[in-house]
């Protein structure tokens, strides 16, 4: 088939066979690289909500809880000494301005029964009590409807006063007894890993930025790729097509017996060697053919 097809079809053929090629391998690199690109973005913004988070349940540890503690001796205020109602209600507020990241203070035993740790957080906090030395956890979670990326933390029972709530109900704070029993969220022993909080974020975000991303760029891969095809193919029929082109009209004629054409080429390069390969041919054939007259005579 190519065969029959001219030197410029067959040059334009070649160039589209080989966009075809390029373009589907070009778009799946870039696609890998802007969606790692948006994984590591979306990673450094849920570390930072985490930071933000721990930063909040250490304030209350080291300064919120013992200021009211100190002038309320007598009286446990839940709103302001427990750390875990506090990181709830302020990823409740967090969740309001940034719907994509879900926080969750996840424990096998929990006081309130919205933190109750479902099979896969059990299986994390499990890893983290099986691998001391381990404190964060991050991957991709792909057993719900929508896959999602994770940053896990583990949460240890690391201080005294944390023993006062999840202890001993029978010491646990009235107020908190009140609200939540005693039947869950207690017993903890100091040291241990209770739980793990978690940030989830739906992996379609980095997914849709990749594609978004990906398909701009096959978009300008196209059009680039098409104008360069434009001007590559104007150069080319310029400069090698129409010599050829040129050549084989003029060796026509020769083999017809017309010797006034001349085979030109104002370039330095091999076009110009073969012009003149095809020069001296044609004197050759002239002055055989003179020869001939002559010999007939």
């Amino acid at each position: 088939m190519l065969k029959k097809l001219s030197i410029s079809k067959r040059f334009g053929l070649i160039l589209f066979f080989m966009f075809i090629v390029t373009l589907p391998i070009i778009t799946s690199i870039m696609y890998y690289f802007f969606r790692q690109n948006a994984i590591r973005e979306i990673a450094d913004k849920a570390t930072l909500t985490m930071h933000s988070m721990d930063s909040v349940r250490k304030y209350v540890g080291d300064e919120l809880r013992p200021a009211i503690k100190k002038d309320l001796s007598s009286k446990f205020m839940l709103e302001g000494m427990s750390g875990f109602y506090i990181l709830r209600k302020v990823s409740n507020n967090l969740q309001s301005v940034q719907p994509n990241y879900l926080y969750k203070q996840a424990t096998s035993n929990p006081l309130v029964a919205t933190n109750k740790a479902d099979y896969y957080e059990d299986w994390l906090i499990q890893r983290f009590r099986d691998s001391p030395g381990t404190t964060e956890l991050s991957g991709l979670r792909t057993d719900g409807r929508e896959p999602l990326y994770y940053i896990a933390r583990s949460v240890a029972v690391d201080r005294p006063e944390c023993m006062n709530c999840h202890g001993d109900p029978a010491a646990a704070p009235q107020d908190q007894v009140e609200r939540y029993g005693t039947t869950s969220g207690y017993h903890y022993a100091m040291g241990s890993v209770v739980g793990a909080n978690i940030i989830y974020v739906p992996a379609s975000v980095p997914i849709s930025i990749a594609t978004k991303s990906t398909i701009i760029v096959a978009v300008l891969f196209t059009v680039l790729f098409f104008l360069l095809f434009v001007i590559i193919n104007i150069l080319i029929r310029a400069s090698i097509i129409r010599p050829i082109e040129n050549f084989v009209k003029v060796a026509e004629q020769v083999s017809k017996g017309k010797f006034d054409n001349k085979f030109e080429i104002n370039t330095e390069d091999e076009l110009k060697t073969l012009a003149d390969a095809f020069t001296r041919l044609k004197t050759s054939i002239v002055m055989m053919m003179d020869m001939m007259k002559k010999t007939g005579k």
